[in-house]
């Protein structure tokens, strides 16, 4: 009947392996919920210590400035718009804007709220105490000083920095360390409260030690490309500092844009103003003059005849007189370019010069200027950049100057043809009386400078009124507010990390395991080893996990699927050889713990709950115990029969069942071996062959001593016992190479502690699992179950026991 068993295909074994290493992650779900419960706690943890950060940010609209001189070619004002912005993105994270806004603040003093572990900074505004300290004396900067509250008006100060000892004050009187004169005042409108017991600290500050501190928070960029909106973002420890600065930030940059723009407006003013009062004079002259001719002499009026000629001296007149002002004005402006070459804006109105070549450079060039004033902010002049710019402008400067050279030379040959077209029609007024020439002379003289100066005066309307509708092309599109929830650290960022870290660490926890573990869990792994049938499994059995020897336990519960999977062991033993009257079964394994005792004494039990007679022969002479599971005495045994000091009927003890008896080993010996392989046990099997209908036989591990071997020989079958996680995988080899050595043909295996609330087991679930034709085992606590079927260390699994 050994052909009945289904000999395993050894192949398929990555697939096993990849199973086993699956089923490890179902079997050990407790390494990732303990993996995933620590990552949890540490961020926690984190979240409880670490130093929250706000964000504060507002939104800026840069408001492009056409320039109706520039080129109307697409790229140009790409380009031109793109600098802008950039320009404007230095100047706001400009030092100087920097140090001007918290100048605004009046950030002069810091306070702190010392915690367990972290120090947390207050508000100036939330602080419960208030410090006004004398600028004018030695101001300890960036010195901490701690402050506790004592009762009433009363506290306590002192400082470690500066070595001075604890001393009692009360708040509003003056104080002074070491010359710095300051007072501290109790507030009750603050934030935080000022409370007994609990330590704070403060120290003053000057703007500049700030500057670091706003440098690397502050962020200004460009909310999309081509938009003209910047946004302002500042991180900080403190939410109102944040948004405070962000905001004063904002208004320092407008008002610095108007005044530049105001001071512009001005000397533009103050330029047309000086031309209006020389008109004015010259106006004033001509009129006196011409009033005075007109009282002197006489003179009648030939207009009629001259109004072509005089049409086109006036003409030529305007146009001369246009040219002397264009003249003035590039001699102003080669004066300035001359005289003050670093200058913002150029004073003078430039609308009468049609050179746009001109123009642009003058643009350019104050584009310059201001580029190397906000870079002189941030470096030296011996920086290359600031060299660059210095060369850009005197490349523009040559140009300019190239420019009003060649409009100056222009200017001069159009004076010089006015000029003498003037001639020739003045020429012709030889034929009109001297009087009448004269007073006409006069006449146009006086219009000419009257109708300067109404067009100066003009000019001058126009730039008080551009003076005072001065605003700045920023405009605040919203304003920052105080935050209320941290950006850093972000909370649902940090479990949701927290989480992903513990359970990458508890699914590599198991991984590791699963690799490390090298005990066989499924039977597959088996089959996938040896060549040897499996006869049946036994499932795991909790009563026999807490006992302390193994006992009879299938005869007490005899519907249970413990009991029942042995009996599956027995009816397979039965078709094996049913030729045999008796029957010799020797169970073996490789070492010792592998439940082949369980196995022998629940074996032989349910054999003689078929009313055979069983005998159990505990042949484990060297660590013998079987004695133990049934209470009786080891002092008489096989080893005293086999030396001839005890008979047959002195060594057979009973037990409970009447048709199953036990020979247990007695004493001892110190040739175990010899006694197995001496001709008395040959005759000690055939006088039971003759008494029993089976006999059983529990040998010592085939694994560690030699002593089986012989008994295996003389077996009709044997049983090779593999426990589920706790045998080595090389175990399994052993039934096959013992089969190779003694050419043995009955030799099986049984595949004992199998974990039934596996899914590889319990095809029908756990609670389905027999149909109700079982009984399992009563009597443990429903917790203590629970710790065994997540298979909790053993450690952990005695301390449950032992409470």
């Amino acid at each position: 009947m050994a052909s009945a068993f289904k000999m395993p295909d050894k192949g398929g074994g990555d697939e096993i392996n990849l199973v086993k290493v699956l089923n490890q992650y179902r079997k050990r779900w407790y390494f990732l919920v303990i993996a995933i419960a620590v990552s949890l706690v540490c961020s926690k943890l984190y979240l409880r210590y670490s130093k929250p950060t706000f964000m504060a940010s507002a939104t800026i609209r840069i408001e492009e400035e056409r320039n109706p001189t520039q080129g109307l070619g697409l790229l140009e004002s790409l380009g031109n718009f793109s600098s802008n912005i950039q320009s404007e993105i230095r100047m706001l994270r400009s030092r100087s804007m920097i140090l001007r806004a918290l100048q605004e603040m009046r950030v002069t003093t810091a306070y702190f709220l010392l915690g367990t572990l972290i120090t947390s900074e207050m508000h100036p505004d939330d602080a419960p105490f208030l410090v006004e300290y004398d600028t004018s004396s030695n101001v300890m900067y960036n010195r901490n000083f701690s402050i506790n509250f004592i009762g009433g008006n009363k506290f306590r100060l002192y400082s470690e920095e500066e070595g001075m000892e604890e001393n009692f004050y009360y708040f509003g009187e003056q104080i002074e360390v070491n010359g710095f004169k300051f007072k501290i005042f109790k507030r009750e409108t603050g934030r935080y409260q000022l409370l007994p017991h609990i330590e704070y600290k403060w120290k003053a500050i000057n703007w500049k030690s700030l500057l670091k501190r706003v440098s690397n928070c502050l962020k200004v960029e460009q909310t999309g490309h081509l938009v003209p909106i910047l946004r302002i973002s500042c991180k900080d420890h403190v939410p109102k500092f944040s948004s405070n600065l962000i905001n004063t930030l904002l208004s320092v940059y407008q008002k610095q844009d108007i005044e530049n723009r105001t001071q512009a407006a001005s000397q533009q003013l103050s330029f047309i103003r000086s031309q209006v009062d020389t008109i004015k004079n010259a106006v004033e002259r001509a009129e006196v003059i011409l009033q005075q001719f007109q009282e002197d002499e006489e003179f009648f009026g030939l207009e009629q005849r001259l109004n072509l000629n005089m049409e086109k001296i006036r003409i030529d007149e305007d146009n001369l007189a246009l040219e002397e002002i264009k003249l003035v004005q590039l001699n102003r402006l080669e004066e300035e370019m001359k005289n003050q070459p670093q200058s913002i804006t150029l004073p003078f109105s430039l609308e009468n010069l049609s050179d746009p070549n001109l123009l642009a450079s003058i643009s350019s060039y104050n584009e310059i200027i201001n580029d190397k004033i906000t870079a002189l902010q941030s470096f030296q002049e011996s920086h290359p950049k600031i060299k660059e710019l210095n060369r850009k402008l005197s490349e523009f400067r040559q140009s300019i100057m190239g420019s009003i050279a060649s409009m100056k030379n222009q200017v001069s040959k159009n004076t010089k043809y006015f000029k003498e077209s003037l001639a020739i029609n003045r020429s012709k007024l030889l034929e009109i009386p001297e009087t009448q020439r004269r007073y006409l002379s006069l006449t146009r003289e006086y219009e000419v400078q009257e109708r300067i100066l109404s067009t100066l005066l003009e000019k001058q309307a126009e730039a008080q009124i551009a003076k005072a509708s001065i605003v700045s092309p920023a405009r605040i599109v919203d304003q920052a507010i105080t935050p209320v929830s941290p950006v850093s650290p972000n909370i649902r960022n940090v479990y949701i990390i927290g989480l992903g870290i513990g359970a990458c660490t508890g699914i590599l926890l198991i991984l590791i395991t699963s690799i490390l573990n090298t005990t066989i869990t499924y039977r597959e792994e088996i089959e996938n080893i040896s060549l040897s049938p499996i006869i049946g499994m036994v499932r795991k059995s909790s009563i026999s996990v807490s006992q302390k020897y193994p006992k009879l336990i299938v005869t007490k519960n005899p519907k249970s699927s413990l009991a029942e999977s042995i009996r599956g062991i027995r009816t397979n033993l039965q078709f094996i050889s049913p030729g045999n009257e008796t029957k010799i079964i020797a169970i073996t394994s490789t070492i010792s713990g592998e439940g082949k005792s369980f196995i022998t004494i629940n074996l032989a039990g349910v054999f003689a709950m078929l009313e055979l007679k069983v005998v159990i022969l505990d042949l484990d002479l060297r660590k013998p115990k079987l004695h133990l599971s049934f209470d009786t005495a080891n002092d008489k045994g096989i080893s005293t029969y086999l030396v001839g000091q005890s008979d047959l009927e002195d060594i057979i003890f009973p037990t409970d069942n009447n048709y199953l008896k036990i020979i247990p080993s007695g004493p001892i010996p110190p040739n175990p071996a010899e006694l197995v392989q001496s001709p008395w046990m040959d005759e000690l099997l055939k006088k039971l062959r003759e008494r029993f209908d089976y006999i059983i036989i529990d040998t010592p591990p085939i694994g560690l001593v030699t002593d089986g071997s012989s008994l295996i020989k003389r077996s009709d079958a044997t049983l090779y016992v593999i426990r589920a996680d706790y045998s080595k995988q090389s175990f399994a080899q052993m039934p096959d190479k013992i089969v190779d050595e003694h050419k043995l043909k009955n030799l099986y295996i049984v595949f004992n502690s199998v974990n039934v609330m596996s899914r590889r087991y319990s095809r029908y679930g756990n609670k389905a699992y027999n149909y109700g034709y079982y009984s399992e085992e009563t009597g443990k606590s429903a917790g203590l179950m629970f710790w065994k079927h997540i298979r909790i260390p053993r450690v952990i699994r005695k301390l449950f026991r032992r409470s």
